[in-house]
């Protein structure tokens, strides 16, 4: 009978708990850090009206003074004014400049439209 040598299992590196938890700590921080928004300040948004109908109206709008991008708008119609808030973030959202087209039915009535950060306002058309 041949000699059977033993077979020892193969060794598995570990992979230390610290590393583990670093790189979940890492993956959180990334997901903060992208979904967090922020508004454009009127200082630094520039707008400008592509076109306006009845119910649509479409702008270009461009940040001048950071490296953030577009990450979505609100507004509201009031009066005849559309006051248009632009947010942003360093992580994720589109680059500018960006086209933006609000669909309302109310946009027959805007006569101003108006980027606001909150605190200031600036006329834009």
């Amino acid at each position: 009978m041949k000699d059977l040598k033993k077979i020892s299992p193969q060794k598995t590196s570990k992979v230390p708990k610290w590393a583990i938890i670093a790189v979940i700590a890492c993956l959180v921080l990334a997901a903060m850090l992208g979904s967090r928004t922020a508004v454009l300040s009127v200082d630094s948004g520039v707008a400008q009206v592509v076109s306006q109908t009845d119910s649509t109206l479409t702008l270009t709008l461009d940040n001048t003074a950071s490296s953030s991008k577009y990450r979505g708008n609100d507004y509201t119609i009031e009066d005849g004014n559309l006051n248009l808030t632009v947010y942003i973030s360093l992580f994720g959202g589109a680059k500018w400049p960006v086209t933006v087209e609000i669909t309302d039915d109310a946009i027959s009535s805007v006569q101003h439209i108006y980027l606001t950060d909150g605190t200031n306002v600036k006329l834009i058309g």
